[in-house]
């Protein structure tokens, strides 16, 4: 009787025997979608979404490194992704390694060498620069003067042509603006 007791408490899941395990029920696992079922849910999808998701393909094509939501460059051969992920931002470039950067007495040479190269502005360097501008200023009016002479010439000579030709001026206008005047009726 105490066996059959001890029995009945171990089905209802107390006593010393523990609780019995749910058997887990078989779940069939979901049909893979295929290339075309992919492709057709793909093109149902907005414009703007298709052309986020193809940008953001090619740019893991080319390995673009991002730091939060921005692309902070590409890697290549000087490059690598790692150099891109530690340098990068305002006031840094490509050898900000002090390692890397070490000049050579070759190169303090030539920078002591440019120095010397600096123009100084003389009292007669300055002086050639006021006669320079000058000269242009002069060049400039030259050729203004120049312009409105011969406009001056062709205003004159077609004064002229429409003194002979009373109908020229007329003919002209037509030659210009003949929509407007077919438009107007006028032959």
């Amino acid at each position: 009787m105490a066996f059959n007791i001890l029995k009945g408490l171990a089905k209802k899941g107390l006593g010393m025997l523990g609780k019995k395990k749910p058997t887990p029920t078989p779940t069939a696992k979901p049909r893979p979608k295929t290339a075309k079922e992919k492709h057709d849910e793909f093109m149902q999808k907005d414009p703007y979404e298709r052309g986020a998701i193809i940008s953001r393909r090619e740019s893991a094509k080319r390995g673009d490194v991002w730091t939060g939501t921005s692309i902070v460059g590409t890697p290549g051969p000087h490059r690598s992704a790692k150099a891109i992920k530690k340098y990068h931002g305002p006031r840094s470039y490509q050898l900000t390694d002090p390692a890397r950067k070490v000049r050579t007495r070759k190169a303090i040479g030539s920078i002591v060498k440019g120095i010397g190269k600096i123009v100084k502005h003389t009292p007669w360097r300055k002086e050639l620069a006021g006669l320079k501008r000058t000269h242009r200023t002069k060049q400039k009016i030259l050729g203004a003067r120049a312009g409105r002479a011969k406009q001056a010439k062709q205003a004159a000579g077609t004064a002229r042509l429409y003194a002979r030709h009373p109908e020229a001026k007329t003919m002209f206008a037509k030659q210009k603006f003949g929509r407007q005047f077919r438009k107007a009726g006028i032959k």
